[in-house]
């Protein structure tokens, strides 16, 4: 399950609202996700990245001490070969202070036309805040809490 799934908003047309956004992470998450990012994003690999995504609670402002930080890094098309040995080489970097969840995906992951996809899109658009590279959030449709039923069997 997604962290923080349940407690989604919407509006009057019953479309999820993402209420992510820069100024909600705070102490001591923001320092945490800095860390992230230099570790992650901004490493020898990061020409091959068409962008990332915090997701989750934390970028919510609804951090707890349960809470991992969650990076969702997508890359550039053709790029699939190197999908698996930068999970690999990510699942090595270690912070004992910080709980760390990073998932790398190619960019036809997200815009191809399977059931992934849809659940990728969803993420983007309604629980997560890019911070690195190019934002696909404007190139996905809007979802509504019906739409979260189908996708997660709710």
């Amino acid at each position: 399950m997604i962290e923080g799934i349940d407690t989604l908003k919407v509006d009057e047309k019953d479309f999820i609202i993402n209420e992510t956004s820069f100024s909600k992470i705070k102490e001591p998450f923001l320092s945490k996700v800095n860390w992230a990012l230099l570790n992650y994003v901004h490493c020898p690999y990061n020409n091959a990245m068409n962008s990332a995504y915090l997701l989750g609670d934390i970028p919510r402002g609804l951090g707890s001490d349960k809470s991992n930080i969650n990076l969702l890094i997508v890359l550039h098309k053709g790029n699939k070969n190197i999908e698996q040995y930068l999970n690999h080489h990510f699942s090595k970097i270690k912070n004992d202070d910080i709980k760390l969840s990073v998932k790398v995906i190619c960019y036809d992951d997200v815009f191809g036309n399977t059931y992934g996809s849809l659940k990728y899109k969803f993420i983007i658009k309604t629980i997560s805040i890019c911070v690195f590279g190019e934002d696909a959030s404007p190139k996905i449709r809007q979802y509504t809490s019906k739409d979260m039923a189908n996708l997660f069997d709710l």
